[in-house]
């Protein structure tokens, strides 16, 4: 059942994982990503240093980056960003189901 999610996990992974690099600011930090499925939803959770916010963006159409999290949302059922648990940086998870939003079932 878990390969479901493979498709839109990849894809969801590697955009929180890119903005965790990108924009933690904390080079040589750990950045952890934690998954948790079941048959209905796959919940992604990616752990930082950094503080900060994830801030959805709205690129103009010639610009390169900016998208990502436009993305999360789009295919995701719910996301959002918490601190972590121990107080140093936070925590950014979305869940997803075995189909898309706005996919063909």
């Amino acid at each position: 059942m878990e390969e479901e999610f493979l498709e839109v996990g990849e894809l969801l992974t590697s955009e929180l994982v890119g903005n965790a690099v990108l924009h933690s600011g904390m080079p040589g930090r750990l950045i952890q990503v934690r998954f948790d499925v079941d048959d209905t939803r796959l919940r992604i959770e990616v752990h930082d240093a950094s503080g900060h916010p994830p801030a959805p963006r709205q690129p103009a159409a010639t610009d390169g980056c900016g998208r990502g999290l436009l993305l999360v949302q789009a295919l995701s059922l719910d996301w959002g960003y918490s601190p972590r648990a121990n107080g140093i940086g936070k925590v950014v998870w979305c869940e997803c189901s075995p189909h898309p939003i706005g996919a063909a079932t």
